[in-house]
């Protein structure tokens, strides 16, 4: 059956012969196929040129751009669902490694890569600090090891029911559904360290399986973006003006890609107040600036954010924090 979006997509920003498409979608009712590329034409999505007593046809700039756009997005959510299914495989093949040793009256065992700081090196290629290739066993054999063993493969368990429900979760959610599991953590520290050991054996990040820090921080600015993910999203513009209050930094606005920007630089303001206050006296217009608050220490999402800004718009970072230990402390690392 022949649909407007099914001409849609033989179509691109190029003229293409009308025979050809009709030859390609295998037409079988020429009337109906006409009256559609009527209205097509009419609605101003596809455009028609009479040459050499031929119909030749293409997309108009705006809809061939959406088409492009669509395309991009739907190999981008293929990327991450391929990397997923990864991660996933890469799961199951640690836990049927820890069943086997058990079913062969064997004790389980992991091995961990350090995070010793004698085991971070520098990587010249990524321009970031990684973990060399030292490890640290953890096993069910020792009492003292015991609990925090039985905790990681709790954690790991988690993550893949994530994965196969295709759900997103929170650090501080995984540490509260451990309750439900009887599973015992002192507190969300502990249930911290066991994501961040699955993240070392993985070697990936957090995010690709689904877990996210919570939503603390926020920017304000002129930067208009267009969101990647959720599926459902992708293509939906914002501008970080849009509202008074910001917009919340969370995963996808993390992956959205960067449209346009009149900004010269990125002020990351450590307090929420004084963040307010920037917002409130027009900060952003005077120095024509965007405006991030991090709340504190910044959460990794961002992070991620303001290296991007920094990698991709080619904007200088200035920190804007209390003139105490702790503010030189965030003044001197490294938040990008």
């Amino acid at each position: 059956m022949i649909s407007g979006d099914r001409i849609i997509k033989t179509l691109s920003g190029r003229w293409k012969a009308k025979e050809a498409i009709a030859k390609q979608l295998k037409v079988k009712n020429q009337e109906e196929f006409e009256k559609i590329l009527k209205d097509l034409i009419e609605a101003e999505v596809i455009e028609a040129e009479e040459k050499d007593g031929k119909t030749y046809l293409k997309l108009v700039e705006t809809e061939a751009k959406k088409q492009r756009t669509i395309k991009k997005e739907k190999e981008l959510f293929q990327k991450e669902s391929q990397k997923r299914k990864e991660v996933n495989k890469n799961l199951s093949k640690m836990g049927e490694g820890l069943y086997s040793e058990v079913v062969s009256g064997e004790f389980p065992q992991l091995d961990i890569p350090s995070r010793s700081t004698s085991n971070i090196v520098f990587d010249e290629d990524l321009r970031q600090y990684v973990l060399g290739d030292k490890t640290v066993n953890r096993t069910a054999k020792s009492l003292g090891q015991i609990r925090s063993f039985s905790q990681l493969v709790w954690v790991m368990r988690f993550l893949k029911d994530l994965l196969k429900l295709d759900k997103s979760s929170t650090l501080r959610d995984v540490y509260y559904s451990s309750e439900a599991y009887q599973i015992k953590f002192q507190d969300q520290n502990e249930s911290d360290v066991c994501i961040t050991d699955v993240e070392a054996m993985l070697s990936v990040p957090r995010e690709d399986f689904k877990v996210f820090p919570e939503e603390r921080s926020a920017i304000y600015g002129d930067l208009t973006v267009e969101y990647t993910t959720p599926p459902r999203y992708a293509g939906k513009r914002v501008t970080m003006s849009d509202s008074p209050d910001g917009v919340m930094i969370g995963p996808h606005l993390v992956n959205s890609k960067f449209l346009q920007t009149k900004a010269d630089k990125v002020i990351a303001i450590e307090s929420g107040g004084m963040f307010t206050r920037f917002v409130e006296e027009e900060v952003n217009e005077k120095y024509n600036a965007i405006l991030i608050h991090t709340a504190g220490q910044a959460p990794r999402s961002t992070r991620r954010l303001i290296r991007r800004i920094h990698y991709e718009l080619n904007l200088p970072i200035y920190i804007f924090c209390d003139g105490d230990p702790w503010g030189a402390q965030f003044d001197n690392c490294r938040i990008a």
